[in-house]
């Protein structure tokens, strides 16, 4: 049987993540709409409906609330609990499959809130370097589960004479690079949404990139 305080704890700990929850969502706002500089606590606080102490009591600061948030978008954009395990373990579907993951990729690291966040990274580090750190270690490019899966099935596929690579990471950062710098440029930065076949197309070419320089057998 659960004690009566085992269970205040309990209440206590999920009322704690859900305050924190708020904030975070709050600040996103904020940093979004305004800016990291012109983004101050006090509104943060205004917004999420606590005091400014609890935000302080919680994050410390503003710059830790900053990259508590980047982290939380971070989070969001890695992929890698929407991939199919089935996914780059066919021979035969190889150059499919990488236009799925692809596709999959485009979808979310060009969605309206990363976008958005990126943007404001590029914004704020030319304006405080001082935050430089902070954002490259929060980069919303690439997530870091989606390029492990990914190191991890071109691992396999080297293993069994499907690619020809001892660097699957660097094979796997090789794909999303690509991927970002055609969807980048196609979507003018995240601000013009991505058609299905346009993005079928960047992912395609990206695969295609990818197999004629490492696989076994070299696509026409």
């Amino acid at each position: 049987m659960v004690s009566a305080s085992s269970r205040a704890a309990v209440a206590l700990e999920s009322r704690a993540a859900n305050k924190r929850s708020v904030i975070v969502d709050a600040a996103t706002d904020s940093f979004l709409e305004f800016g990291y500089e012109r983004t101050s606590v006090d509104a943060i606080a205004e917004q999420a409906g606590v005091s400014k102490q609890t935000i302080y009591n919680y994050f410390g600061d503003k710059r830790t609330l900053f990259r508590v948030v980047l982290a939380g978008v971070r989070a969001a954009a890695d992929t890698a609990d929407e991939l199919d395990p089935r996914l780059l373990r066919n021979p035969d579907t190889v150059f499919e499959d990488l236009v799925t993951v692809g596709r999959l990729f485009l979808a979310v690291t060009l969605s309206e809130r990363v976008s958005a966040v990126r943007r404001l990274i590029v914004g704020e580090v030319a304006r405080h370097p001082d935050l430089h750190q902070v954002c490259a270690d929060q980069s919303v490019a690439q997530g870091p589960r989606i390029a492990g899966w990914l190191a991890h099935r071109f691992e396999v596929l080297a293993a069994a004479g499907i690619l020809e690579t001892t660097e699957p990471a660097e094979v796997a950062g090789q794909f999303f690079a690509q991927l970002s710098h055609d969807g980048q440029q196609a979507s003018a930065f995240g601000t013009i949404a991505l058609t299905p076949d346009r993005a079928a197309e960047i992912s395609a070419r990206a695969a295609r990139l990818i197999l004629r320089a490492y696989a076994i057998e070299r696509p026409a």
